[in-house]
């Protein structure tokens, strides 16, 4: 069952993401539009409403407790909603390559971004332990 949000429809160019609700009993859908089309016990906190920051919307993650989720760019832009808290983007123009990843840290007081060339950006209370873009950092490489 669809829940409240924007009803996915053709308008969509693509969708990009799902992000399950905690209990498993519904899902988030993410266009690159920056629509968000909820399913099951999935609620609506918002979202960008076809604007799109710095590029169209490539991902999703949902707070700890899936009160809230943020939508991010290739760029590196961040929005959140509902009681996902926006702890900063990656500066216009600075990501070496586009963003493909985004880990919420386990308090939802930062999260990780992830570049293609495995660049990892830190923001709030995530803590940048190295990347495969810095040589030497890795304890373990396979």
């Amino acid at each position: 069952r669809l829940g409240r949000g924007h009803t996915p429809t053709n308008s969509y160019a693509t969708i990009h993401q799902i992000a399950a609700t905690p209990d498993g009993n519904g899902y988030w859908l993410l266009s690159n539009q920056g629509r968000i089309g909820c399913f099951g016990d999935a609620a609506f906190y918002g979202s960008t409403g076809g604007a799109t920051p710095n590029g169209s919307f490539v991902g999703m993650a949902r707070t700890p407790d899936g009160k809230g989720y943020w939508m991010f760019t290739a760029t590196g832009a961040v929005t959140g909603f509902g009681d996902a808290r926006s702890f900063g983007s990656v500066s216009p123009g600075s990501p070496a390559s586009p963003i493909t990843g985004f880990l919420p840290t386990p308090d939802a007081q930062g999260y990780w971004m992830l570049g293609r060339n495995g660049t990892v950006y830190a923001f709030g209370d995530a803590t940048s332990l190295g990347s495969f873009a810095t040589p030497g950092t890795a304890s373990a490489l396979g």
